[in-house]
């Protein structure tokens, strides 16, 4: 049997030899033990797997055999070597303590040397592999934990198996797949295809996978659009593409909420060739080279447009972005979106980019685990970023103060942040996380409360500018000060300030400016070189070292406030002398019961209401709020347009009065879209 009669494996190995497939310099091959004198294939108590290495080296090594332009290629001596280091790791069959690297790590390394050399491997070593790479699959299923025992007969995991979820589900499905197709097992190739498509479907809401706002979530309801959610997307593009016209081919519905996850779930998230870092959980802490990330996630999902040619237009869209070929706001998202299964805004801009993470009790904030993320335990509780290039907070997060990120209202003392491990206990104290967007403007508001630390917060992107206003600041018990992050970036030169002193009327850096309204507490600034390695959040990566200069903005409210806010806007500028030019939006309300802004057209107004109030529209038109919402009201030729959201599944009513005269937005009924913006026109009398 061979590569002829085995249709994916082929096509992955056309797939692997394309003209732009890397091909590496040739490696020092193994010695006659099949081993390399520096990597030991031995079990690994740690959460990482060291020996992978040798796996890794071996898949180098088939390439260039493989690879019709290698001078390498056809060389039996080197046939002999990647035999010989496959015997090597076969016999020894190194475990980690972490179940991932058996089921899900080794097999990605194998795959790729399956199908590269299937023809040219002895049978019972092929053979081997593709029994490798249904390890994680028994009884009709595709397990986590427990399924990798040791030759004693013992494992090195607590935990009984569980079935699979998610990506996960993804990785060990696909290469399950990929055995089938070697061993001629249609029964498995049809189990592992259902695998895969019972995962490309909405998921509902606590359940891994994709979200009813195309956002992604895994281990739990954290936000995972980039990592895991980015692996997903780019996964399921190259299985569409190994399986098209074969009986296990996606169906057209399937193919086309692919499209749609990659188009708006990533086309809102990246922003050239760099990604929203609120993205992708815990791989936050990881080195990363974007670029070369962008360039790799275009590789992939661009597969997609070759089987479904009826979304091609916007995943060429998407790609041009990602590889630099277009502006960063040329693809196919652009204006505001609120991800409300996520707590995460969006706001995009010609020229910019901003978002912010909030947490409330449906969402988890972050995770820990694996030694990853160590300091990450405030990334949800309002984290914002300001881009215009896309590279602003890089390599900022083995640099960062981690009790300054952007956005956030914290105590400054000197204790860790809090670990949640696996994402357990990271979920928000209170129900009250919500975001409004009319496709052009949008807000949104949470009630934070951390640490005894309790302030309600509101965001309002308008153009090239973001609002953003904290009301009753509470913290009674703490003794350190506590200070609220305009921003805290990498710097590549020097700030301007508009005046001396503690309350100056705005600052600008790197093309960004910060205006402060009046009754701010004291602003801080600082720029200071730093450099530090990546084991302070990281210790499972190897540590990477790193400098930079580095601009904080804060401000100051002092040990245990009580009844503090802040107010102040951050919007584009080309230079100081471009400030006095800049529209500002006018505040209509900042406190614990509203906060609100009108454009500076005074045709339009923001509102997050944390309980029924009201706000004046113009004389004699007061908007006012029975219950807690968001709201986006607009005047026109006829009357009012509003935008409206509740996060709660519970409400299914919004009741406003406008002028006198009571209406109701009708929210969703269907649970899933929960905190999903509503519309309603209301006509003048």
């Amino acid at each position: 049997m061979t590569l002829a009669t085995r249709p994916v494996l082929a096509r992955y190995r056309r797939l692997l030899l394309r003209a732009d497939a890397p091909c590496h310099p040739l490696l020092a091959l193994p010695g006659a033990d099949g081993a390399w004198p520096d990597v030991t294939v031995v079990y690994s108590p740690t959460p990482g797997l060291p020996a992978s290495e040798h796996l890794a080296r071996t898949g180098q090594l088939a390439l260039a055999w493989a690879h019709p332009v290698s001078p390498h290629h056809g060389e039996d001596a080197l046939l002999a070597a990647i035999v010989g280091a496959l015997r090597h790791w076969q016999e020894r069959d190194p475990l980690s303590s972490n179940w991932w690297h058996n089921s899900i790590g080794v097999p990605l390394h194998l795959a790729p040397v399956l199908a590269l050399l299937a023809d040219a491997l002895p049978g019972d070593l092929a053979a081997w592999i593709a029994r490798r790479l249904r390890r994680a699959y028994r009884d009709g299923q595709f397990w986590i934990h427990g399924l990798d025992i040791r030759p004693d007969g013992s494992s090195p995991h607590a935990d009984f198996p569980k079935p699979s979820t998610g990506q996960n589900t993804i990785w060990m499905a696909r290469a399950a797949l990929l055995a089938a197709d070697y061993e001629a097992d249609p029964a498995l190739a049809r189990v592992a295809t259902a695998a895969i498509l019972e995962e490309l479907r909405i998921q509902p809401f606590g359940t891994e996978g994709i979200q009813a706002d195309l956002s992604f979530h895994q281990h739990g309801a954290i936000l995972y659009t980039n990592g895991y959610g980015r692996n997903f997307a780019a996964d399921l593009a190259e299985i569409a593409w190994l399986v098209h016209d074969t009986p296990h081919a996606f169906p057209a519905e399937q193919l086309s909420l692919l499209a749609d996850y990659i188009s708006v779930g990533h086309g809102w998230t990246w922003w050239g060739s760099y990604f929203d870092f609120g993205t992708n959980g815990r791989e936050i802490s990881r080195p990363a080279d974007f670029p070369a990330d962008a360039k790799t996630f275009v590789a992939r999902v661009g597969l997609l447009a070759e089987v479904f040619p009826e979304r091609a237009a916007s995943l060429a869209a998407l790609a041009a972005t990602l590889r630099g070929e277009a502006p960063p706001a040329a693809g196919p998202a652009l204006g505001s979106r609120f991800f409300y299964r996520s707590d995460w805004m969006v706001h995009r801009c010609p020229a910019f980019f901003a978002s912010v993470r909030l947490t409330s009790d449906r969402i988890r904030a972050t995770e820990t685990g694996n030694g990853e993320n160590l300091l990450g335990g405030f990334l949800g509780d309002g984290v914002v970023q300001f881009l215009r290039r896309g590279d602003e907070y890089l390599p900022i997060v083995s640099l960062w103060n981690w009790r300054q990120l952007p956005g956030t209202t914290c105590a400054q003392n000197d204790a860790r942040p809090p670990q949640f491990i696996w994402g357990r206990g990271a979920e928000g104290l209170t129900p009250w996380a919500a975001g409004a967007s009319d496709g052009e403007v949008g807000v949104a508001a949470f009630r934070s409360l951390r640490e005894g630390v309790e302030i309600w917060k509101a965001w309002f992107f308008i153009g090239d500018t973001v609002t953003c206003l904290g009301a009753g600041l509470h913290a009674p018990h703490t003794t350190a000060p506590i200070v609220t992050t305009v921003d805290q970036r990498t710097s590549p030169a020097d700030f301007v300030v508009a005046s001396p002193g503690d309350h100056p009327a705005w600052v600008w850096h790197d093309g960004i400016a910060y205006l402060f309204e009046s009754g701010n507490a004291p602003v801080r600034i600082l720029r200071e070189h730093r450099s530090g390695d990546s084991t302070v959040i990281n210790s499972h990566q190897p540590a990477c070292h790193y400098a930079a200069d580095i601009f904080t903005l804060a401000l100051d409210h002092g040990p245990a406030p009580a009844k503090g806010g802040y107010a102040y806007h951050v919007a584009l500028a080309e230079n100081p002398a471009a400030i006095a030019a800049l529209p500002r939006p006018r505040i209509v309300s900042n406190t614990a019961t509203v906060q609100a802004v009108a454009d500076s057209s005074g045709t339009r107004w923001l509102a997050a209401f944390h309980a029924p109030g009201e706000i004046t529209l113009a004389p004699g038109s007061v908007l006012r709020a029975e219950q807690p919402a968001v709201v986006i009201i607009t005047r026109t030729a006829t009357g009012w347009t509003v935008h409206a959201a509740h996060p709660v599944a519970a409400v299914r009513r919004l009741a406003f009065t406008l002028g006198g005269r009571e209406f109701a937005l009708e929210i969703n009924p269907d649970p899933e879209h929960a905190g999903q913006s509503v519309r309603y026109d209301f006509t003048f009398a």
